[in-house]
């Protein structure tokens, strides 16, 4: 099958403006800040300039983590310590055999 080849131009529309006209003033895109914070989307933030204070969470460092770990998580762990464990005794079991003699 034979495919129809066409001249770029033809392909673009002169409103994409890539080999049209350019754009006037009016057209082009105009953004007005206000200083009214508030009217800001949700999870944007304006930049003022000033550093942000960031404040460290306090945090139990002998905190039992599975207490807040996802139940997924823990079962996840648990698996992958299973098959360490079996891995470590399969691996030396020649040796202890050779030791019990």
């Amino acid at each position: 099958m034979a495919e129809e080849t066409r001249d770029l131009p033809e392909m673009v529309e002169k409103a994409m403006g890539a080999g049209g006209a350019p754009m006037t003033v009016e057209q082009q895109l105009s953004l007005e800040i206000q200083d009214d914070i508030e009217q800001l989307p949700e999870g944007v933030e304006l930049d003022t300039g000033e550093e942000p204070v960031v404040e460290p969470e306090v945090y139990n460092h002998g905190a039992n983590l599975a207490e807040v770990m996802d139940e997924s998580d823990l079962a996840s762990l648990a698996s992958e310590l299973q098959a360490k464990v079996k891995e470590d005794l399969d691996s030396r079991s020649d040796w202890e055999e050779a030791i019990a003699k």
